[in-house]
């Protein structure tokens, strides 16, 4: 998935993958000012249109803007967790997980 969009130029690039009804999105070290509404919108619309009815991003924890994202996150209702896939166990102490309902 690609985000961030300007223009012609691809600002950020994202790794998803959709597994049953939950659409993982690794937003890695995305600087907070390119996820901005329009690219979460287009996200969690590309992931329903997908089938998903849970997206759940991935944001490295050693992210120096990680407290403006988990601000974010939880104005629009996404549970900060723990939780993590199977396929991602073995990264869970590096990325903070953000849940949400489509």
């Amino acid at each position: 998935m690609r985000g961030g969009l300007s223009g012609r130029q691809t600002l950020a690039n994202y790794k998803c993958v959709l597994v049953e009804a939950t659409f993982y999105t690794q937003l890695g070290k995305t600087n907070f000012e390119l996820f901005d509404k329009s690219t979460f919108m287009n996200l969690t619309d590309f992931a329903e249109s997908k089938g998903a009815t849970t997206i759940v991003l991935a944001l490295e924890s050693s992210h120096p803007q990680l407290a403006l994202y988990k601000r974010m996150f939880k104005v629009i209702g996404a549970l900060a967790t723990k939780f993590c896939a199977k396929m991602m166990r073995e990264n869970a102490e590096e990325f903070t997980f953000f849940e949400l309902e489509l």
